[in-house]
């Protein structure tokens, strides 16, 4: 019987603690943030980030989050990452693109509302409307 070497199981280990065990939140060193859309009152924002997944690299995210949790999970409003040209009409409306092929390249998107912006075009987002206005594959 052949046994993986120590590098392979420091990875496989680093894998686990990376992309399973570790809440997304701002303050871990592994998040770094790409850009922060404020809604008009500021209230609501979109967080789009990457995180460290070592060996692996690292996976584009998006949330939707009331801004006072901002210093929370980020994955507790988690969207899907093939949104694109994000920009807010009002507090509760938000017009976006959808990239499929930006979805499948970063893999990390909400599975649940992804067929929904794929499809639909309107979607519902707890209290945030999202008005779909283009859909495109970018490859």
């Amino acid at each position: 019987m052949k046994f993986p070497s120590v590098q392979v199981i420091g990875s496989v280990v680093t894998l686990l603690l990376f992309g399973c065990g570790e809440d997304h939140v701002i303050t871990n060193n592994a998040v770094e943030l790409q850009e922060l859309k404020y809604n008009p009152s500021r209230d609501y924002c979109i967080v789009t980030y990457s995180l460290d997944v070592g060996a692996r690299g690292s996976s584009l995210y998006r949330t939707l989050l009331k801004t006072e949790n901002l210093d929370g999970n980020l994955l507790e409003g988690h969207l899907p990452t093939g949104l694109t040209n994000i920009k807010w009409l009002d507090n509760r409306t938000a017009i976006v693109g959808y990239d499929s092929w930006l979805e499948s390249h970063n893999a990390s998107g909400n599975r649940g509302l992804i067929a929904l912006f794929q499809k639909q075009d309107t979607v519902q987002v707890g209290e945030i409307k999202f008005i779909v206005t283009s859909r495109k594959d970018s490859r």
